[in-house]
């Protein structure tokens, strides 16, 4: 019987520097040895140093991009990063309660690290009505899951574990909330869902290019986990290739601001 090759799906924006979006989707993907599939969501022009301007596509395009590869490939997870508009929000939700892929992660993108709103609040809250309940995994930073709970944001690993539980209860399965944005040199991720946390623990890399490591995170996540891993599995041997990418990124001087991490030079060990 000639059975299609499991892929992944990355619905979201793509990124003109190359850093993060679709871009460093499709690189997380090819290191980890998964093939992915694409459907942008808008394009940006940005460099290093911050989103320019941003076009988002049309919600046709959008539609006909995801129908063309939903009908076709063997999509196992789906991705969701920068959705840009209403009317985008809104054709994603219904895609995927049409299609139902087995595992869909959101990296809940609402503005840039240098400040651009790419989701305003009409197209949060729909984002919260229609995407999160239709979601296994959200992988928000500290600043997405306070704008998502309307709260201010976490300002210890305590305020994490009490944030992640309020967002299960908006309606994804589980929900790793990164801590990155937390001082000090030690790292938090903390991972709820309705019975259960865990807490993973690491040190901090310092190094100025850090470009798309939410990208990184919850397509490395998606992408072990098309291999067969866990959650928890898969977001330990996630963390581990992050790390790698920015040591291997941290020398890069590509522009003028924050340079991406490099994932070509991963070297990815299946434990």
């Amino acid at each position: 019987m000639n059975v299609r090759t499991p892929c992944l799906l990355s619905i979201a924006g793509s990124d003109s520097s190359g850093g993060a979006g679709i871009q460093a989707d499709t690189k997380v993907c090819t290191a980890l040895g998964v093939h992915c599939a694409t459907a942008i969501t808008s394009i940006t022009a940005q460099n290093t140093k911050g989103v320019q301007q941003r076009y988002d596509m049309p919600c046709g395009v959008l539609r006909d991009q995801l129908t063309a590869v939903f009908e076709d490939m063997n999509v196992t997870v789906v991705k969701l990063g920068m959705l840009g508009s209403l009317e985008n929000v809104l054709v994603v939700a219904d895609m995927l309660t049409q299609f139902s892929p087995p595992i869909v992660i959101a990296d809940p993108v609402i503005r840039s690290t240098s400040g651009a709103e790419l989701l305003d609040q009409q197209a949060l809250s729909a984002y919260a009505d229609r995407i999160l309940p239709r979601l296994n995994i959200l992988t928000p930073n500290l600043s997405e899951a306070a704008v998502l709970l309307n709260r201010p944001e976490a300002k210890s690993v305590g305020d994490m574990e009490e944030q992640a539980y309020k967002l299960v209860e908006l309606g994804p399965q589980s929900v790793v909330l990164k801590g990155g944005h937390l001082p000090g040199q030690d790292l938090v991720e903390v991972v709820v869902s309705q019975d259960s946390i865990v807490k993973h623990q690491h040190q901090r890399i310092d190094s100025p290019n850090t470009h798309g490591t939410g990208c990184y995170l919850s397509t490395a996540i998606g992408a072990y986990m098309l291999q067969g891993m866990d959650l928890n599995h898969a977001l330990k041997q996630a963390i581990e290739f992050i790390e790698q990418a920015i040591l291997n990124g941290a020398d890069v001087m590509l522009g003028g601001g924050t340079s991406p991490l490099q994932a070509s030079a991963c070297v990815t060990v299946l434990s």
